[in-house]
């Protein structure tokens, strides 16, 4: 067996490698690709070109290293990540910049992301645009189109019609797939059974939601009764604007849509802040002052149990 600094340049020549990817480490001056080249012209190829790149390193923790344990494995990062997404954390970056990868918090953010670019893709002639807004362009389509598994794929696919937040919502409150299958069915987005792509999704995302990388802020339990702390931190207009709403509610279309508007209604009726009043509801609801979309959540909850508990206020 070759010591591996010759192997590497060997193989250069036996498979035709025209350009080669390596780590800083391996791309210094003096490094194994520098001393990869006169091995690779003495046996007669030509030696790649040098492609040099940064590390990936955990968000809060530095580079990985497996001999300091600070390493998330490929396999056990795509258990927990859509791999479109993974993908595309890489294909935004520059080369020459390390990426921070998070399983936490900014996972949310890079879902936002790579869902409003899927949603709206950059375009404009070349006539229209400056050359740096060309640049610009093309390098978020070309991240756009790296980031599909399959080439020529439809990113739209990736998403299967449903955010990664709302996802994330239905994962924390519905223990059964069929359970969510069911609501997005009734929210219009699914039709019929759902395909590999959601499926996947789903798996990856319970398994986010059940283990130690889900943020505490993104957690999600809807309570059974009014909590002491809720009730210390609601004033009398969040009461008023709860118990107004609560009246609303009763005779309101049980959709998220017809929720929002409600809830906007009432808000105008009262005359409270739309903060103050997001805030009264998650305090009642979630026992915190804080969470998902409200009305995502009010709609998929038994109306007869949030009714109770904003009136319990």
């Amino acid at each position: 067996k070759l010591p591996w600094r010759i192997d590497w340049a060997a193989r250069w020549g036996i498979h035709g490698i025209t350009c080669e990817p390596a780590g800083k480490d391996h791309g210094a001056a003096g490094g194994s690709y520098d001393t990869g080249i006169p091995i690779c012209e003495m046996l007669g190829s030509q030696p790649p070109h040098k492609m040099v790149y940064e590390w990936i390193q955990l968000k809060g923790m530095g580079p990985m290293s497996s001999s300091m344990g600070v390493t998330v494995g490929p396999m056990d990062a795509l258990g927990l990540v859509p791999p479109e997404i993974m993908r595309y954390v890489i294909a935004r970056g520059k080369v020459g910049r390390h990426i921070d990868f998070d399983t936490g918090p900014a996972l949310f953010q890079t879902a936002d992301e790579y869902e409003r670019l899927v949603a709206e893709p950059p375009s404009g002639s070349d006539d229209d645009l400056s050359r740096r807004q060309q640049v610009a362009r093309d390098t978020q389509l070309a991240a756009l189109r790296l980031s599909q598994v399959e080439r020529g794929s439809d990113p739209a696919d990736s998403i299967a019609g449903v955010s990664f937040r709302h996802l994330a919502m239905l994962a924390q409150i519905k223990s059964n797939d069929d359970d969510v299958w069911d609501s997005l069915r009734r929210s219009s987005h699914l039709d019929g059974e759902p395909g590999d792509a959601l499926t996947g999704r789903m798996r990856r995302m319970r398994n986010w939601v059940d283990g130690p990388h889900f943020p505490d802020a993104a957690k999600v339990e809807v309570q059974s009764s009014v909590s002491e702390e809720a009730r210390a931190n609601l004033d009398e207009i969040h009461r008023s604007f709860l118990s107004a709403l609560a009246g609303a509610l009763a005779d309101c279309e049980w959709t998220d849509g017809a929720i929002a508007d409600c809830i906007r209604a009432t808000i105008g009726e009262e005359g409270i802040g739309g903060r103050d009043a997001y805030v009264a509801l998650y305090w009642a609801i979630l026992g915190k002052h804080h969470g998902p979309k409200a009305s995502s959540l009010m709609a998929e909850m038994e109306s007869e149990h949030l009714l109770s508990l904003i009136s319990e206020t």
